[in-house]
């Protein structure tokens, strides 16, 4: 029976440590790294050398090593709220520092061989190897593991691997604690609880416990996590660090292109559903254009605008912190990476447009403007209104996660619309397209976020340039080729001479030189000037899915 408890106990430990919301909490990642610490030397030998040393004061001289590794706590956590925040330190105090990171990390490398060794040993004694030897080699490969680790992945693999430990740890440590809690009870029960007489009195007591502050103070380590976690996460998520905190409301992209995304709050005015009215529910143009045209008509009295106030919807803003969004490390770093002044816009605008590369960011406008709506003004401003951002590449998957996690009722994107390229030439034919695979993916990403009427991504076969050029604007293309390459005339007519997979490889040579905005450039000018230029369908079926 109780060996059936203790295995649930065991179960249940680990069922909430890996329960994502624990297991992805900031918090929780943050603690990992000094609570490994503690429970690799406490956890292994602390409670032996308490109960033979001190007997029956084993559980008061724990508590006084608590209580001075709080003290030690209390000046690391000084340290970091305000030594770390200084702007310049002494040359002597750079020193002092350098000397103590220096042997702390010579103290640590002694205390994980240690530790190793423990566990080298360990493990060869339940297998036939169990000589000193194979002891040996076994520490040193899961030393060398945890080296190579570290110099190849980083400090988040490190963490990953210590997630897993101190889990496992956590779990044994549970079961063992209902374990001691029912031996101990039935103890007592019989009257069999022994108190036994400390081994180790006098001074030698007191230099043993002094020995032992290690095994119960590992937070230390956060000293050295300031790349990873700030003052205020390493301190306490809920106290200050001793820090002047500073709120900027902003539309501005060249701030927030400066701010970690972990630091941005995204801020937005809805009207609830309980609240929305049928004016709501229409184009922001057609309900100003209401709005006017019954001011205009309505009879200028002082009670009739107040009627009009009193009926209508009252919106409410809700917060977004990019922080509570489930991204990864890697995630928010890639968008931080790129989180320039340009791309950063995306945060500012209810429907967003991502695409490839500059020269999608400016033909879309002139192809909308010029072809598409050239007839349709309100769906222009609408279409205008979209904010479009040129990623630089395929990986749009950041992007999308940020732009389509809801929050609080909410997401930053209400429409996103993701056009990119098939790039069928760089495949065997046949062979399915890498502009397919990203939008699969893409789609499989806005369905576990409920966003799938949210988000609509098109690709085209081949590339932007051999789809122009299959459209129907050879010419056009051809003078814009010409006026960068001016002597690349026999180049062109070669490579629109083929057809299919060929002809699209060729294409794509030719332009691999040219560079991307120039090219845009003149032809948007070309866009512009001819009413004969065809738009390709992906583009025309892109442009009309932002005006949803």
């Amino acid at each position: 029976m109780l060996n059936a408890a203790i295995l649930a106990t065991v179960t249940l430990a680990g069922a909430i440590l890996i329960w994502p919301r624990v297991a992805n909490s900031i918090v929780w990642r943050a603690t990992i790294t000094p609570l490994a610490s503690i429970i690799g030397s406490g956890f292994l030998v602390l409670g032996p050398i308490l109960d033979v040393s001190y007997g029956g004061y084993a559980p008061l001289v724990m508590v006084g090593l608590c209580m001075v590794a709080y003290l030690f706590g209390s000046a690391i956590r000084f340290n970091i709220a305000d030594i770390e925040t200084r702007p310049a330190a002494s040359r002597l105090t750079d020193g002092l520092e350098t000397m103590a990171s220096i042997v702390l990390a010579f103290a640590f490398i002694v205390s994980v061989a240690y530790y190793l060794n423990l566990f080298g040993a360990f493990g060869v004694s339940l297998t036939e190897l169990d000589d000193q030897f194979h002891a040996k080699l076994l520490t040193t490969a899961v030393f060398t593991l945890i080296l190579f680790t570290g110099l190849t992945r980083g400090f988040s693999a490190l963490e990953r691997m210590e997630q897993v430990s101190v889990c496992l740890k956590l779990m044994i440590i549970a079961g063992l604690l209902l374990g001691l809690m029912v031996h101990f009870g039935e103890a007592t029960g019989r009257g069999a609880l022994q108190f036994d007489a400390p081994r180790v009195t006098g001074w030698a007591s007191l230099t043993l416990m002094a020995g032992l502050i290690v095994t119960v103070q590992g937070f230390e380590t956060s000293r050295y996590l300031g790349s990873t976690y700030d003052a205020r996460m390493r301190i306490h998520p809920n106290v200050p660090a001793g820090n002047l905190q500073v709120v900027v409301a902003t539309h501005s992209p060249n701030l927030s292109a400066w701010v970690p995304n972990r630091n941005l709050v995204f801020v937005k005015s809805i009207v609830s559903e309980t609240e929305e009215t049928e004016e709501t529910q229409a184009d922001e143009d057609d309900v100003h254009s209401d709005i006017e045209s019954q001011i205009s008509a309505a009879p200028q009295s002082d009670a009739e605008p107040q009627a009009q106030t009193e009926h209508a919807p009252r919106p409410e803003s809700r917060c977004i912190p990019l922080s509570k969004l489930d991204l990864s490390d890697e995630e928010r770093r890639k968008i931080d990476r790129y989180l320039d002044v340009t791309k950063s816009a995306f945060l500012f605008g209810a429907r967003v447009f991502l695409v490839e590369g500059i020269a999608e960011a400016l033909l879309l406008p002139a192809i909308a403007k010029h072809h598409v709506l050239k007839d349709r003004p309100a769906d222009f401003r609408i279409f205008r209104s979209a904010v479009f951002v040129p990623i630089d590449g395929v990986d749009f998957q950041p992007y999308a996660k940020a732009l389509l996690s809801p929050y609080n009722g909410v997401r930053i994107a209400e429409r996103l619309v993701i056009v990119t390229d098939g790039d069928a030439q760089s495949v065997d034919d046949g062979a399915e397209l890498p502009g397919q695979n990203r939008k699969d993916k893409l789609e499989e990403l806005a369905t576990s976020n409920s966003a799938s009427e949210n988000l609509d991504v098109y690709i085209n076969t081949y590339s932007l340039e051999t789809e122009l050029v299959n459209a129907g604007n050879q010419a056009e293309m051809k003078d814009v080729y010409l006026d960068l390459h001016s002597r690349s005339e026999d180049k062109w007519n070669a490579a629109v001479a083929l057809t299919g997979y060929e002809k699209a490889k060729a294409v794509q040579k030719i332009f691999k030189d040219t560079p991307k905005g120039d090219f845009a450039q003149l032809l948007a000018e070309k866009v512009i000037k001819s009413e004969r230029f065809q738009v390709p369908q992906y583009l025309i079926d892109a442009i009309e899915a932002v005006l949803k």
